[in-house]
């Protein structure tokens, strides 16, 4: 029942109707150190999109640009890895193997996708007026 590998993956999937779903890729693509990264918008149709800050939505971590960021992982993300570390600890800590790495990233992963679904469920209360969400 997985719905892919980014937050518009799951965006896409709720549009078409689906309800119900599961998916392991915010974890497993933090362990392995592809971050999501960007924005959700209102689309014109009424809708939500994810909208990429970098590549494909996706920051990799472990290269050697992010050694000296001082940015959070997402600008606006509100998650607690971005509030209280920047890219260049994220960085260091995958290059070093450190077993914090894992929960800070996979926290930044999973709230992204949290936020996704409040971007829907705010969207979908618009469209049909409903008050019990």
């Amino acid at each position: 029942m997985g719905v892919g590998l980014s937050p518009q993956d799951l965006i896409d999937v709720v549009a078409a109707g689906v309800d119900v779903f599961d998916c392991v890729a915010p974890t497993r693509n933090a362990r392995h150190g592809s971050l999501y990264c960007g924005q959700f918008v209102e689309t014109p149709d009424d809708w939500v999109a994810f909208v990429p800050d970098e590549e494909r939505g996706r920051l990799l971590i472990k290269k050697q640009q992010y050694r000296h960021d001082h940015g959070p992982l997402s600008a606006g993300c509100d998650c607690y890895t971005c509030e209280h570390h920047t890219r260049s600890y994220m960085h260091f800590l995958f290059k070093t193997n450190a077993p914090l790495y894992f929960p800070l990233a996979c926290i930044h992963n999973v709230r992204m996708m949290q936020r996704a679904c409040e971007a829907m469920q705010k969207m979908i209360k618009k469209a049909t007026n409903a008050t019990f969400f």
